[in-house]
């Protein structure tokens, strides 16, 4: 048999067909490499002669014949052991080995001749240049001849000029010079005639005539293995004839065989199935055993008891369930086998699962295994049949498992196989359930005496804590202490056992405290609280004591264990707390909480004894210059002194305190009961602080004086508030801050009222803007030719206070910058208000002035936001009729940033008028820079002009300037007609006042455009 197994394989083996695909891919490759051989001979070619540069040719060659010649070891392996191609493969081989190295070496010779070649022109230029002349013409012979030497120079004649150059003495600049080129000469010498000598070693023949040999050589070997391959086809189709007839007459004998042998092997399968799960059941049980004493819990004892149940006992699934808490299902907390069958664990006892409910809650409560033979038997629930023959089960188990006695969850196992749990089986299952019950009786034991040594050791650990704890019995002797006991008193064990507490009494707490603490104790079997005791040492410390009785069965008291801790630090750190919260870091002074209470208590007492006090609220003047000039340092340094000098000037019973910044309070207490005194001895207080504040300061070597203003408000019991008597005090310090500084004043009610009604009217006009509460006024501009344009001018119709004054709401408008989104809709109606004239013939020529506010003017995008209004509106752009009137201050607060602003403007189409010109310090040169249209003569000059030399002296002077300097010239406030005749004399011609028309609302003025003109002012 083995010889014709042999037989066969040789047959087969040199039989085996040759791939006519790889016979191809064999013979391109052999062409591939010749062709690429040829490359690599014309690549150097070129090089060398310079007709390309790279090595990028080569390279590839070589890449590609090295790939050729990895596929060829591959593709002709059926030709592996014939002599002649491993030969010529061989040869080929080692030629190649031999041009590459060739090849490596004319890579570097040429390298370096391209170098040289390279650097020699420029070394030799940059000794020409320092060579003298006699040697100039020497060096560009060289130059020429090294060059050319592969042009056929003699080359012995060259080496003989660098030889001569070389002898010849040079200085030392031009000597290191030469030194680079005739290196480089001797290199292109050399290296010229290396590669005249590798070009016909590299471009011989020898790798092409192993090429041409290679391929004739596999051509031939190709050849005869085709033909020894079809006779050894021939010789195996022979054999399978042979084997097939063998074959069907074994067929015949064999089945007969069968027939005897199939009865034996049937029972002998049975016996051993059998034997097998016992052996696995056995080694699942002894898994089991052996984990039991290894493991201290059941979370990791049930799910080695399924898996072993499994792997070992030859189970197909085994789960782990206890009863639900309704006692309505048995649901796993374990299981192991195949993941499809998971789903159906949940055993119910409703409909669809009774009977299997029953089988396992008859396990679960009668302490008995239920066994199911075969889930093929009729008696079984058929729906309990079918789900159990469409998961694979041939029969099941279940077994109870107990816990102290008690039902405490079931092993459930299934096997593949009906009739698989036999008696031994059974028997092997139930005493594995009664294993896994002794094993959780043990976790239990195991577990309580665990949890007993933790109490213990939680115990002793607490007794050794960072307080101190000393335990005495029912008459107060001590009887033990710990550790930390010593460390807080000082004393130790042996100087405590035996003691009463008592030997720590500080003496700070009287007898009547002591009382009270036992009276506690005895009610409440507790007391906790602070107390000061003493240390071994004599020094007293604070400590939060907390003392707990310790009763027996019948409620009589056995022991006191006190547990205390010191507390020093922590008396400390709020001390430190309590300092920080009411005073001021700085100067250590109260802060405004402190202060709030102290002031809280200075008025209560005052409502009992009417005795007046009194507030002084302290600014210093001028502090942000200091802070400005010298630093915070410094300003920190004076708030210092100060508050040391203040607490100079008053009683121990004042308070003296730091509201933040520069602002300090002084509250005065227990002054007369009559006003007028009690109001004297403030102000004689006050006057010494500023006298104090006046004396020069010392900081850091440097003389600073200091001043302060005062303000100060009296009080009497609690008819006033806090807050409104700090109110009126600071009040106070800012009339004297008007009154010039370095002064005191009193509360003027007066004066609070008037800033209540200031900051209501405040609040009111941050309203007016969005409840449009504004109007705006037209009053009329005229000329020699009539009616010009007009001026809008804004008002204010209040609610309730009717029409409020410009004078009165402007100002506060820029205090609160609330001036830049009110100008910003003045201006947007004046350019709606335009584009209507500009869509009428008639008022087409009029022109629109608009004030506009210094806040508004100074806003970084206010030309950005008149250009978008321009833009918004629509105005025609040729002719826009929109003039902006600037004040003086405010053109001449920045003059570059004014002249860049109104350029840009003016570039648009708007006009620009200086208003109220002359009130101001006018600059002649600022007013020659500013890109102006006119100017308007101040109302101001314009009243007196008939009367007074000195206001018509003034307005000749603004109108020959005016004309001077090319500008147009207007008069505001002209309300008679001597005052336009004076300036109609004196040529100005263009006028507003009184005397034509006052500001009215716009349907008025459109109006009063078709009636003539009020003072004849127009033709």
């Amino acid at each position: 048999m083995c010889a014709n197994t042999v037989f066969l394989t040789f047959l087969f083996i040199n039989a085996r067909s040759i791939d006519p695909f790889l016979h191809q891919r064999t013979l391109e490759d052999l062409n591939e490499i010749s062709t690429m051989d040829s490359q690599i001979d014309e690549q150097v070619v070129k090089l060398r002669y310079r007709l390309q540069n790279n090595y990028d040719g080569i390279v590839v060659a070589e890449n590609e014949i090295r790939l050729c010649r990895d596929d060829l070891k591959t593709n002709m392996l059926f030709l592996q052991g014939n002599g002649r191609i491993d030969r010529a493969v061989r040869q080929w081989e080692q030629a190649f080995s031999r041009k590459e190295e060739l090849i490596e070496r004319f890579k570097s010779h040429n390298a370096i001749l391209k170098n040289s070649m390279y650097y020699f022109p420029i070394t030799i230029d940059e000794a020409v240049r320092l060579a003298p002349s006699g040697l100039r013409g020497n060096l560009q012979t060289l130059l020429r001849d090294v060059l050319t030497v592969h042009a056929g120079t003699d080359s012995h004649a060259v080496a003989s000029e660098i030889e001569h150059l070389e002898a010849a003495s040079y200085p030392p600049e031009l000597r290191r010079i030469m030194g680079h080129a005739l290196q480089h000469a001797k290199y292109i010498l050399e290296y010229n005639q290396e590669l005249d000598t590798l070009i016909p070693r590299i471009t011989a023949k020898e790798t092409h005539l192993f090429d041409e040999e290679l391929i004739t050589t596999y051509e031939q070997s190709f050849d005869h293995a085709l033909r020894v391959a079809n006779f050894y086809r021939f010789l195996l189709f022979l054999s399978a004839l042979w084997l097939l007839s063998y074959a069907i007459y074994s067929f015949f004998r064999l089945r007969e065989n069968s027939r005897r042998l199939y009865a034996d092997l049937i029972e002998r399968r049975v016996l051993e199935a059998r034997n097998e799960r016992l052996t696995k059941l056995y080694k699942a049980l002894s898994e089991v055993n052996q984990a039991i004493v290894r493991m201290d819990d059941e979370s990791s004892l049930f799910p080695l008891v399924c898996r072993m149940s499994v792997d070992f006992g030859g189970m197909k699934m085994a789960w782990i369930g206890r009863l639900s808490e309704n006692e309505d299902t048995i649901e796993p907390v374990e299981k192991y086998g195949e993941s499809r069958h998971s789903d159906d664990l949940v055993i119910f006892s409703g409909e669809g699962m009774t009977e299997e409910f029953e089988r396992t809650h008859a396990a679960f409560r009668e302490n008995r295994c239920v066994v199911t033979h075969s889930f093929e038997n009729i008696g079984v629930d058929v729906s309990r049949r079918e789900w159990a023959l469409r998961h694979g089960f041939g029969s099941s188990g279940v077994f109870p498992i107990l816990r102290a006695g008690k039902p405490f969850a079931v092993l459930s196992v299934y096997h593949v196989y009906p009739d698989a749990f036999d008696d031994e089986m059974i028997e092997l299952l139930s005493g594995m359930s009664r294993d896994i019950s002794f094993a959780l009786d043990n976790f239990d034991r195991e577990s309580d005496r665990k949890r007993i040594e933790q109490d213990l050791r939680i115990a002793a650990t607490a007794f050794e804590t960072q307080e101190g704890i000393v335990i005495t019995d029912r008459s107060g002797r001590i009887l033990r202490v710990n550790r930390a006991f010593t460390n807080l008193t000082g004393y130790n064990a042996l100087d405590a056992i035996g003691q009463r507490p008592a030997m720590l009494k500080s003496g700070r707490q009287d007898t009547a405290f002591y009382h009270e603490l036992w009276e506690t104790l005895l009610r409440d079997k507790y007391w906790q609280g602070e107390l000061w005791n003493r240390r071994k040492n004599g020094e007293a410390y604070p400590e939060w004591l907390t003392i707990t009785a310790v009763t027996d069965e019948n409620g009589q008291v056995t022991h006191y264990v006190g547990v205390f801790s010191d507390i020093s630090i922590r008396k400390e750190a709020d001390d430190k707390i309590h300092r920080l919260a009411f005073h001021d870091p700085l100067t250590s002074l109260p802060n405004r909480s402190f202060l709030w209470e102290r002031l809280l208590q200075a008025m209560a007492s005052s409502a009992r004894s009417q005795r007046r006090g009194a507030l002084l609220f302290i600014d210093l003047d001028n502090f942000k210059t200091l802070n400005d000039t010298r630093g915070h340092d410094m300003g920190d340094l004076l708030l210092i002194e100060i508050a040391k000098r203040l607490q100079s000037c008053v009683r121990d019973i004042d308070t003296v305190a730091r509201l933040g910044g520069d602002e300090f309070i002084v509250m005065l207490e227990e002054l007369s009961e009559d006003d007028p005194q009690a109001a004297a001895a403030a102000q004689n207080v006050g006057e010494k602080i500023l006298e104090s504040i006046n004396q020069p300061f010392v900081l850091q070597g440097i003389e600073y004086h200091s001043s302060s203003s005062i303000g100060i408000s009296l009080f009497c019991g609690e008819g006033i508030g806090m807050y409104d008597l700090l109110k009126h005090a600071d009040t106070a310090m800012y009339q004297a801050k008007s009154a010039g500084r370095n002064t005191l004043r009193f509360f003027d009610p007066a004066t609070q009222a008037q800033l209540e009604t200031r900051a209501a009217l405040v609040n009111d006009l941050r309203q007016a803007l969005p409840l449009s509460q504004f109007e705006l006024l037209y009053q009329i501009q005229v000329d020699e030719r009539g009616v010009t344009g007009a001026e809008t001018l804004l008002r204010w119709r209040h609610p309730e206070r009717g029409m409020i004054s410009p004078m009165e709401f402007i100002p506060l408008a820029e205090e609160t910058s609330l001036i830049v989104p009110i100008g910003a809709w003045v201006l947007q109606m004046a350019c709606e208000q335009l584009r209507t004239w500009q869509a009428d013939p008639h008022t087409r020529h009029l022109h629109l002035a608009v004030n506009v506010s210094a806040r508004q003017f100074r806003q970084p995008d206010f030309v950005g936001q008149v250009l978008d209004t321009l833009k918004k509106t629509g105005l025609d752009p040729l002719d826009l009729g929109l003039e902006l009137e600037l004040t003086e201050s405010l053109v001449l607060r920045d003059i570059d940033d004014s002249i860049k602003k109104m350029q840009l403007l003016r570039a648009a189409g708007i006009h620009f008028s200086l208003d109220d010109f002359g009130t101001g310090q006018s600059s002649l040169y600022y007013l020659k820079c500013l890109p102006l249209d006119q100017i308007k003569i101040d109302q101001s000059f314009v009243r007196d002009i008939a009367t007074d030399p000195n206001d018509a002296a003034i307005v000749r002077t603004i109108i020959g300037m005016a004309d001077n300097l090319g500008l147009k010239v207007i008069a505001e406030g002209v309300e008679t007609e001597q005052q336009r005749d004076f300036l109609e004399r004196n040529g100005c011609h263009a006028h507003q006042g009184y005397l034509f028309a006052r500001p009215v609302p716009i349907e008025e003025f459109q109006n009063s455009l078709s009636r003539p003109c009020v003072g004849d002012c127009g033709p």
